[in-house]
This record gives structure tokens, C-alpha cells and sequence, in this order.
């Protein structure tokens, strides 16, 4: 997947604009969709940040490199589906929930829409 932290908002808006469908190592910040049976085959779940640090190996990659301050609980939850179900994340370029930057700063977000 790809990291979209550190490149910056009109990057990553070229970036997920550029394709229907782009895999993400995790996404928040707007609406997520998740396939029942991932979750179920798996023991993922909402967990508070020391835990996620206990029980979601695949998440230390991406706390060494960038030290996060605290790692959200929609991040973890990712993270847990992608180890223990395989699971892809992927944004939906043309889904309306993102509302990514703009080209024209005089350009309403709602205008796209």
C-alpha cells in the first residue's frame, strides 16, 4: 500500500485522483467501508493505543519511522484486518466522501460534488 503521510495534501490529492481505486496502508478521516466477513474471520477490533501496540505487530513499521504522537484507533483496526485477514485498503477516488484539494484555490469543494 501506499503512505500518504509526509507528501502532502495536493500530492496525495494527485496521487488518489489519478485512479478509481487506490491502496492505502490505512485510511481515516472520512467514511470507511468494511467486508463483514474480514472482520469476523478475525480478532480485530476497536482498541485503545497501548493495547494496539501490544497486540498489532504489522503497526511498529510505521511507528519507528515516524513517531507518531498516538495512533488512533481506526489506524490499529486497519492494521489488525491487514495482518490477520489479509485485508486491502483502498480509497475510492470518485467516492464522494473525499474531498481531496483542489487544483484551483477558487474552486468550492461542493462544486466537484
Amino acid at each position: 500500500g501506499q503512505w500518504f503521510i509526509g507528501i502532502g495534501k495536493f500530492k496525495n490529492t494527485q496521487t488518489i485522483l489519478s485512479k478509481p481505486l487506490v491502496e492505502a496502508n490505512s485510511c481515516f478521516s472520512a467514511f470507511a467501508a468494511y467486508k463483514l466477513e474480514k472482520i469476523t474471520q478475525t480478532e480485530c477490533r476497536f482498541m485503545s493505543e497501548n493495547e494496539s501496540r501490544q497486540k498489532v505487530s504489522s503497526l511498529q513499521p510505521f511507528i519507528d519511522r515516524y513517531e507518531p504522537k498516538s495512533i488512533s484507533r481506526q489506524m490499529a483496526f486497519n492494521y489488525c484486518l491487514k495482518e490477520q485477514a489479509n485485508a486491502s485498503i483502498v480509497i475510492a477516488s470518485q467516492a464522494y466522501s473525499f474531498l481531496g484539494m483542489d487544483k484551483s484555490r477558487f474552486t468550492d469543494r461542493y462544486e466537484r460534488l
